[in-house]
């Protein structure tokens, strides 16, 4: 099988739009919680928000 390289395109002149309630997303809310200093990890929600799903989640130790 040929391994083929993932190439990330620059897009500003696309709107995304949400999975859930097919809003345009002209922004997205975001909400943390910890302090994300070394041994503390930081929480982050990504949600729409027209509807207020969770486009995704991530976690890390730096703010």
């Amino acid at each position: 099988m040929e391994k083929k390289s993932f190439v990330v395109v620059t897009r500003n002149d696309l709107t995304p739009v949400c999975p859930y309630c097919e809003a345009r997303l002209e922004e997205v809310y975001r909400k943390a919680t910890g302090i994300g200093f070394f041994l503390f990890a930081r929480s982050v929600l990504y949600f729409c928000p027209s509807c207020r799903k969770v486009l995704g989640a991530g976690q890390s130790s730096w703010a």
